[in-house]
């Protein structure tokens, strides 16, 4: 019998939906049908962007909307735990503080590394930066305008950001989910609480393991953000002259003009802002190989899993939580993408090695982890819940 029987979860959803999102929606679902009781509160920034300047100042510190709608739902529905996933901008700190200040236990999925770096990347001109971390200031973010390229909106993420240090909010939180051990270790090595923090990967619904294709198309296919960061702009040069197979990118950002140019020329190279879920899926699943060349701390990659219960194997960067999803010469490869060579040297050794393509493939679905599915990854989600209880009680 679960010790843990009710749960409010809360989470602000971005303009445009993401994995956050998508995770903030399965756990709720896989709770409920595991026995918990859960209440969600879901909040938007749009509501943040729809301000005048006034109200987006003053929103950065308080916002008496969001606190009366969770503590009127605290006293409704009276939780054992509160979870909290993005709280970025309708629930600042002094609101947490609220809630804290009810002394029922708060904990948060760390899908990022926001409490840190303003950028939430850590990830500064091309290459791997945690000044902000380590001199535990924004300055350094609003200097180099690491939020969306601008000076104010670094300025007023990072009043938004000071309030949680300056109230402890970070410390006065009871528990933390990091996505992987690589992600721990980065929040342990920066000030968290080791004992404070619990992995938990995020994982698919029983139903998305599929059996694999017998016939695949002659594609590799790319899935991400088009950002620095996500290694896309290093992968199409590895691309652009190349006679097969096919790259297929889907995904859309910042440098998805930049890309436009890059490609223009390029026979082998194909580009789709975005795909309806069954068909992305679907071409994951027709592809030979999934590529991840991601250069950031990665803090997870669900697009990984997508790809691996797919039977299409993995090729990915050595960095962030890539090499605890994908097992090198298993289920995939692992490269140093920052290492040209090697990548190079690797893609034309695949050319005429075909048959590891499918062995990593056949492999992906045969030994697809259960902690990546939703019985078993629940399962530690409620163990989590109960620890934090059963540490905060005594």
């Amino acid at each position: 019998m679960n010790e843990i029987s009710r749960v409010l979860i809360l989470h602000t959803s971005y303009q445009k939906k993401g994995g956050e999102d998508l995770v903030f929606e399965r756990e709720s679902v896989s709770l409920q049908k595991s026995g918990i009781k859960v209440k969600t509160l879901r909040f938007s920034n749009h509501d943040f962007e729809n301000k005048g300047p006034v109200g987006k100042t003053f929103g950065l510190l308080r916002n008496p909307k969001s606190e009366k709608k969770i503590l009127g739902s605290i006293r409704d529905f009276s939780p054992d735990i509160i979870h909290v996933h993005n709280p970025m901008f309708e629930i600042p700190g002094k609101v947490l503080l609220a809630i804290i200040n009810l002394k029922i236990p708060v904990v948060q999925t760390l899908h990022n590394y926001r409490p840190l770096c303003i950028g939430a990347n850590f990830w500064r001109q091309d290459s791997i930066c945690t000044v902000c971390a380590s001199r535990k200031s924004y300055a350094p973010g609003i200097r180099h305008n690491c939020y969306r390229g601008s000076k104010a909106a670094s300025i007023a993420l990072s009043i938004y950001m000071s309030q949680f240090d300056k109230l402890g909010i970070y410390e006065k939180i009871s528990g933390f989910i990091a996505l992987s051990q690589n992600q721990k270790e980065l929040f342990t090595k920066f000030g968290f609480d080791r004992e404070k923090i619990a992995v938990k990967p995020n994982y698919l619904l029983d139903p998305e393991l599929k059996k694999r294709p017998e016939i695949k198309k002659d594609q590799f296919i790319f899935i991400g953000r088009l950002t620095e960061e996500k290694g896309i702009l290093d992968l199409i040069q590895h691309w652009k002259n190349r006679p097969k197979p096919k790259l297929l990118i889907i995904g859309d950002g910042p440098l998805a003009e930049k890309l436009r140019t890059e490609i223009k020329n390029s026979d082998c190279i194909e580009w789709k802002a975005q795909l309806p879920r069954d068909e992305l899926i679907r071409e994951i699943s027709f592809s030979k190989a999934l590529l991840a060349p991601f250069k950031w701390e990665e803090p997870f990659g669900l697009v990984c899993l997508e790809a691996l219960a797919s039977g299409t194997p993995v090729i990915g960067n050595k960095s962030g939580a890539i090499p605890e999803i994908v097992s090198d010469d298993m289920n995939g490869k692992i490269l140093d993408f920052n290492n040209y060579e090697e990548v190079s040297q690797f893609l034309k050794w695949i050319e005429t090695n075909q048959d590891a393509l499918n062995r990593w493939g056949e492999n992906a679905i045969r030994t697809f982890p259960k902690k990546f599915l939703e019985k078993e990854n629940i399962e530690v989600l409620i163990r989590f819940y109960n620890s934090v209880l059963k540490r905060v009680s005594q």
